[in-house]
């Protein structure tokens, strides 16, 4: 499963902002998939972590790290998003979770690591 990074922001017509990186090559192959995930974000503003059968059984995820595209990635709202993909991924240890990277400075790098160093096995970061 790929889960991409990202803000809570939707368009005026629902649509989950997919501007850049992974989001806007999820959203390139599947048009659907920024509606679809907007419609389960702003259905539930307080979320961390969505996960969309996008069709064929083929499913995407989207996680929390900025309360807005413009803004930088936040090291708290990764802690949530982190621990909530971690409590995930351990129910389903069958699954490998491919994520993206958050970008954030250098100073935050060690940080974040530390996060994500407490994640399963099953969940892999991948830098771009």
């Amino acid at each position: 499963m790929y889960v991409f990074t990202g803000s809570p922001v939707t368009k005026l017509d629902g649509s989950l902002v997919m501007a850049a990186g992974a989001a806007l090559e999820i959203s390139k192959a599947n048009p659907g998939a920024s509606k679809q995930l907007g419609a389960l974000i702003s259905g539930n503003p307080g979320t961390c972590l969505e996960f969309k059968d996008i069709g064929f059984n083929q499913w995407v995820g989207w996680m929390k790290v900025r309360k807005h595209w413009a803004n930088r990635p936040d090291v708290e709202i990764i802690r949530e998003s982190t621990a909530q993909l971690a409590s995930i991924a351990r129910l389903h240890s069958g699954i490998i979770f491919h994520c993206a990277y958050p970008k954030t400075s250098v100073k935050e790098q060690a940080v974040i690591n530390t996060i994500l160093d407490e994640l399963p096995n099953n969940v892999i970061f991948y830098v771009s």
